[in-house]
């Protein structure tokens, strides 16, 4: 049952058997401590056990022979197999005296169910991302939910309202645009900042509550926005929607061994240069766009998936992978996309995915990143953007590149680790200069200013960091 359909005093409990695969797990409390969705001192000694996963919670009696009671949010549809669903329970809390439960769902919304009667009492709704924390208070009439973009609010139950909100971002930011006007868009779930790309000062805040962000234009005028299964566009200063684009992600085979790898959605999205034309990437392939009106321009021809993709500094060149997991990337006109060479290399043959390209300025030269296979080390390779050919490579033992980024002569290139480091490599003889602790956890984004002068990386610790470049 979606948000759409539940209303308060809705009937949402049922009996039935667990079966979660992944899920989170939590104690009630009978102490007078927070609980919460992680797990707390004072909540291990409670009456019930609470999972979230999939479309359910689940609350299990710690008595003998007494049933779990099923809460019961969203159908899953199988595929393969697997059992997928558009929208899933995110959180789940239980108030001291065991008497209600919070539910958070993806949809962003908070239900409070009351155990004995099996009926939802509440819905509550603040919150631009999806409830990932939640927690009653000692006393059991407050109530604290933190969402996936880190946001916070504290809830007076007995008037279901927030009384306080902190937007104190700490969810992980997911990609970074250097604008027009020279300032930075930096984005995670469902938020949008404009910062000054040299003092990080924060100028602007926008919260699109529906879908997921995948990118903002160069004017900084547009956000473009996944709502399954297809990609709309916002104002980017004010969050208004404006519409859909045509063609829905596809539904696309994929052998056993790669089910879960890839799903019936879009992953990413990029603007050319000149913000004339829109990109998005999915299952199905690639689809472009005319901006600002909207218009298709063209569809996947002989798509299966394609999950990132760049773009040179003209606007002219694609690189992308139009079958992810069974060809290596191809180099593309972008007014022809689907058609193009392949950029080959051994390392291809035994890589897990590639997960990050990048241009050089002068669009002479193709960046790529290869995550190996088991027991080899990843690969950092540098093409000819002419000959295809491969110029130079670096394998990198024991770590993970995940982000990419050239400076503006094309002789520095910067690659962000899984482990939060930045390495600074000379192009030339791909000889690492320069390795710094960046961020705690994934470096997600790069990017240089204009004048070269600034590095900005974003991470999945939720900073945005910009180092001086001598």
């Amino acid at each position: 049952m979606g948000r759409e359909n539940r209303q308060p005093g809705d009937s949402i409990g049922a009996i039935g058997s667990p079966g979660l695969g992944h899920a989170s797990f939590l104690f009630s409390g009978q102490q007078k401590d927070l609980c919460g969705s992680r797990p707390q001192p004072g909540c291990s000694l409670g009456k019930y056990l609470l999972g979230a996963g999939g479309g359910t919670a689940w609350i299990w009696p710690l008595a003998p022979s007494l049933q779990p009671t099923k809460v019961e949010f969203y159908e899953g549809r199988v595929f393969g197999n697997l059992t997928l669903f558009d929208n899933t329970v995110t959180a789940v809390a239980m108030d001291p005296d065991s008497k209600f439960v919070a539910i958070g769902t993806s949809e962003h919304d908070i239900w409070l169910y009351q155990l004995n009667t099996g009926r939802t009492i509440a819905s509550l709704s603040a919150h631009n991302s999806s409830p990932v924390e939640l927690a009653f208070s000692a006393d059991g009439t407050g109530l604290v939910s933190i969402d996936h973009d880190g946001n916070m609010q504290l809830w007076d139950l007995s008037t279901q309202i927030p009384t306080t909100g902190s937007h104190n971002h700490s969810g992980p930011i997911n990609g970074l645009v250097l604008r027009q006007d020279g300032n930075i868009n930096a984005w995670s779930e469902n938020t949008v900042w404009t910062l000054d790309a040299r003092t990080a000062v924060l100028k602007h805040i926008t919260y699109i509550p529906d879908g997921n962000v995948l990118t903002t234009s160069p004017a900084g005028d547009l956000t473009a926005v996944y709502i399954p299964y297809q990609v709309s566009l916002f104002e980017a200063e004010t969050g208004q929607y404006i519409q859909t684009l045509p063609k829905e992600a596809q539904d696309v085979f994929l052998e056993h061994y790669w089910e879960g790898d890839l799903l019936r959605q879009f992953y990413g999205a990029l603007f050319s240069p000149d913000g004339k034309r829109l990109f998005t990437f999915g299952a199905g392939g690639i689809w472009s766009y005319e901006m600002p009106a909207g218009n298709l321009v063209s569809i996947p021809k002989y798509g299966h998936s394609t999950k990132k993709a760049a773009i040179s500094s003209d606007g002219k060149l694609l690189v992308a992978a139009i079958h992810e997991f069974a060809q290596p990337p191809r180099l593309m006109d972008s007014d022809h996309l689907g058609y193009g060479k392949y950029l080959e290399s051994y390392e291809f043959n035994s890589a897990r995915y590639v997960p990050q390209y990048a241009f050089s300025p002068n669009n002479q030269q193709v960046d790529i990143v290869v995550l190996s296979g088991w027991e080899q080390p990843s690969a950092l390779i540098i093409f000819d953007a002419n000959s295809l050919d491969v110029e130079r490579k670096a394998s990198f033992e024991d770590t993970e590149l995940l982000s990419l980024a050239f400076n503006q002569d094309g002789r520095l290139v910067v690659a962000g680790h899984a482990n939060g480091k930045i390495s600074f490599i000379e192009t030339e003889t791909m000889e690492t200069l320069l390795i710094i602790e960046a961020h705690i956890g994934p470096v997600t984004s790069l990017v240089f200013s204009r004048d070269g002068r600034y590095l900005i990386s974003a991470g999945q610790d939720g900073v945005v960091n910009i180092w001086g470049i001598r």
